[in-house]
């Protein structure tokens, strides 16, 4: 699930169960992880020599690679869930400010909409293939290619409006 600190998003897991697989030495433990989801984590000697998990706190990924353990109480009090509702799904007409009154999509619509995305995306990763820039960066090479993206992400936006009108 991901969560929200405004306006730092994070994905986070909630710790079920703590094993110990180390002993403790002057530098710290490292402990294996249960998380919500069926997941697995191991910790490093560098996270536990700042705090020690415990039941009920969470594991925190950032957006920048960076993980860390939080306590229950302290995460809980700072993130707050996001909601994430897939576009072609029918309970997007839930999630939205601006535009209070959707239809349902019927399947071909649906696919009509996620198809474009793909398209929109391919072209966008292109656009880095060119630059030369890593995909999983937002920065593109040149102010031409992020005028291009920008078009790319306009033409996308007005082709799902159609679709969804």
């Amino acid at each position: 699930m991901k969560y929200r600190a405004n306006p730092v998003i994070v994905k986070a897991l909630k710790i079920l169960k703590v094993t110990k697989l180390s002993e403790p030495d002057r530098l710290g433990i490292i402990y294996g992880l249960d998380l919500e989801g069926g997941e697995t984590f191991k910790t490093s000697i560098e996270m536990t020599a700042r705090m020690l998990p415990l039941e009920g706190d969470y594991v925190v990924w950032q957006e920048d690679g960076y993980v860390y353990l939080n306590p229950k109480a302290v995460f809980e009090k700072k993130y707050s869930p996001v909601a994430v509702v897939n576009s072609a799904c029918d309970q997007r007409v839930t999630n939205n400010v601006m535009r209070h009154n959707y239809r349902v999509l019927n399947e071909e619509e649906k696919q009509q909409m996620q198809g474009i995305k793909d398209m929109g995306m391919q072209f966008y990763n292109y656009l880095h293939g060119i630059g030369g820039t890593n995909m999983d960066n937002d920065k593109l090479a040149s102010r031409e290619l992020s005028l291009a993206a920008t078009k790319i992400e306009e033409a996308v936006m007005w082709t799902i409006k159609h679709i969804t009108r």
